[in-house]
């Protein structure tokens, strides 16, 4: 005689899921996430490239705002720095607020363009990291965005490597930009860029000369000219051919 309080309990084979059938829907679900995996990688790339768009406006703006305190020229070393020789030219030392004197030769200043407004008043900003910096930076003047070499040097620098000279070291004014709405003032680095996803040519964050800003590949650059002071490198957007006169897309 059972036990009046123990209930049996039947399992109706019509509604139970089968091994075959499990087995399906897995593969159903693997399905969906691999034709969704890629999508979603996309969109939280164009998500960053987007921040980083933002992000290069507003480094632009902030050079542009300096510029017009500054007789319409980008802060450089020429004025806020003593000189040196280095093996590939002249090197600067900027110095910075908190006792700090940063060393570097003359036109990689552009890569730590930050140290030169902070020299002349501004505070350290997370506006100059790319989205896609995983962490944060260790010098109050890091940046992922590049000044371009273009405002270190006259225009008659960029025209024929060969006459390269220190003498076309000057403080260039941006209101000598013919093309300013096709010439890069900052541009993304493209090491940080292309973090986003090593299996698509990542786009960088470019901000014109006239404020605007565009997402660009370096192939859709004009071909730049070599720079005999910077280690012969020639570098799209950042040493344009006739410099700020130029322009880096047609």
């Amino acid at each position: 005689m059972s036990d009046p309080g123990f209930r049996h309990t039947r399992i109706d084979r019509r509604t139970a899921f089968t091994l075959i059938e499990a087995l399906v829907v897995i593969a159903i679900i693997g399905t969906i996430l691999a034709i969704m995996l890629p999508t979603l990688r996309l969109v939280r790339m164009k998500a960053q490239e987007n921040q980083a768009l933002t992000r290069a406006r507003e480094c632009g703006a902030l050079l542009i705002g300096s510029a017009a305190n500054h007789a319409d020229s980008i802060p450089t070393s020429l004025t806020r720095a003593r000189f040196g020789m280095s093996a590939e030219g002249m090197a600067v030392e900027i110095e910075i607020p908190r006792s700090m004197v940063i060393g570097t030769d003359y036109f990689a200043q552009a890569s730590i363009w930050p140290a030169l407004l902070l020299a002349i008043g501004y505070e350290p900003s997370q506006v100059w990291l790319s989205p896609s910096r995983r962490t944060d930076p260790e010098r109050l003047y890091e940046t992922d965005f590049d000044l371009t070499h273009s405002v270190l040097a006259g225009p008659e620098h960029w025209r024929d490597p060969a006459a390269q000279h220190r003498s076309m070291w000057r403080r260039v004014r941006l209101s000598e930009a013919s093309y300013a709405s096709s010439k890069a003032l900052v541009v993304e680095r493209a090491s940080v860029a292309g973090t986003r996803d090593r299996n698509i040519a990542p786009r960088l964050a470019v901000a014109c000369v006239d404020g605007h800003g565009r997402l660009a590949h370096l192939s859709d650059a004009l071909p730049p000219v070599p720079n005999r002071f910077f280690r012969d490198a020639a570098i799209p957007m950042l040493t344009t051919r006739e410099g700020l006169s130029g322009r880096d897309f047609r």
